[in-house]
């Protein structure tokens, strides 16, 4: 008896070649399809982490002006809207401080008005700057627009920050833009 060695005889047939370059061409258009929706997944998840990291930016530097504005007694800004100064009382020391006008505070007790410290905001290349005297601080750093105007018993800001990914890199998006009116307190009005 005699036995053949040729797999084909025993009914072990492999794949032809044709059958496998059809294979792996579908398998690449898969992992094709794959890594792009990866890539946009990621370009996606870091444009959102950016626009929400330069929107909590925007309104750090929106709350500490509101802070600020509420207790100043005199706003000046400067001719190109880049730089506030603001004075404010300094926080009295105690449990309770309380910033009461002076008049109020002669007829309880004859305390003097509390010293007053001064509060800048600066604009500097994409962050803005709060120096109370005391402490230098960045408190935005991804803005690239900063304007402040007094209109009024009101302190006009507006912000913007540039994009780093999208379809125009480096440019603003119409999103990225906020406006805030500070109420002043009244002794800083004119």
């Amino acid at each position: 008896m005699t036995r053949s060695l040729s797999p084909i005889a025993h009914g072990l047939r492999g794949f032809s070649l044709v059958e496998v370059l059809v294979t792996t061409g579908v398998l690449g258009m898969v992992m094709v399809g794959l890594t792009v929706g990866v890539l946009a997944l990621q370009r996606s998840f870091y444009a959102s982490r950016d626009f929400a990291a330069a929107h909590a930016d925007q309104v750090r530097v929106c709350d500490y002006l509101q802070r600020d504005g509420r207790s100043a007694t005199e706003v000046e800004v400067s001719e190109d809207g880049r730089i506030v100064r603001m004075k404010t009382p300094k926080a009295a020391g105690g449990l309770i401080g309380l910033n009461l006008p002076g008049p109020l505070l002669s007829v309880l007790g004859g305390e003097t008005p509390p010293e007053t410290k001064t509060v800048v905001y600066e604009f500097a290349g994409s962050e803005v700057i709060r120096n109370d005297g005391a402490t230098r601080r960045t408190i935005a750093s991804r803005l690239s627009r900063f304007t402040a105007e007094r209109v009024g018993a009101h302190l006009r800001v507006n912000l913007a920050f540039r994009s780093t990914y999208g379809d125009r890199v480096g440019t603003e998006v119409a999103a990225s833009k906020m406006a805030a009116n500070v109420r002043l307190r009244t002794a800083a009005i004119p």
